[in-house]
């Protein structure tokens, strides 16, 4: 669940223009893709999106296209994103932390979304989906200075989790 398996990558000769580009044209390339044939590719898909080279950018037009991309994942595959669920929530908390002007959409209709198509309250979605994160977050914790981009996340999940925290 979550980024890039703990991988450290380097972003030198990484454009984020280049990124967003390709996210509008991944967004639109899923809008018009049939469920079956999407999640065919979808652990490779969600390799990519999961990257931080993608998604710690401080770009903010390349979070607007990566919200179009999630929620365009969120429309197409329906109920079989379940296998993606951590993954996608991953994704919206990070578009959370860096949407406080409301510009990438609403991302709190996207969670709710994400719980619906599983069937579950998103405070269930939470309870079931905290732990991955923390651990995965917990482990890279020595690193993070101020502004680090899963610094933000980890407050993001301690103040929408809550009691699944612990």
């Amino acid at each position: 669940c979550g980024s890039s398996s703990g991988e450290v990558k380097s972003r030198v000769g990484v454009s984020p223009q280049l990124c967003t580009s390709c996210l509008r044209v991944l967004s639109s390339l899923v809008t018009g893709s049939k469920p079956d044939e999407l999640l065919q590719i979808m652990p490779e898909l969600m390799d990519t999106i999961c990257k931080p080279e993608v998604n710690e950018s401080s770009h903010k037009p390349l979070f607007y296209e990566l919200a179009s991309v999630v929620r365009s994942l969120l429309q197409v595959l329906r109920e079989s994103v379940s296998d993606y669920t951590c993954q996608l929530l991953f994704l919206l908390l990070r578009l959370a932390t860096v949407n406080k002007d409301g510009s990438l959409g609403d991302v709190e209709s996207m969670i709710s979304q994400l719980a619906s198509l599983q069937g579950i309250e998103v405070d269930a979605l939470y309870e079931r989906h905290t732990p991955s994160l923390v651990e995965q977050l917990s482990g890279q914790h020595k690193d993070w200075t101020r502004h680090s981009p899963d610094q933000s996340l980890f407050g993001e999940l301690l103040l929408r989790s809550g009691k699944h925290c612990g």
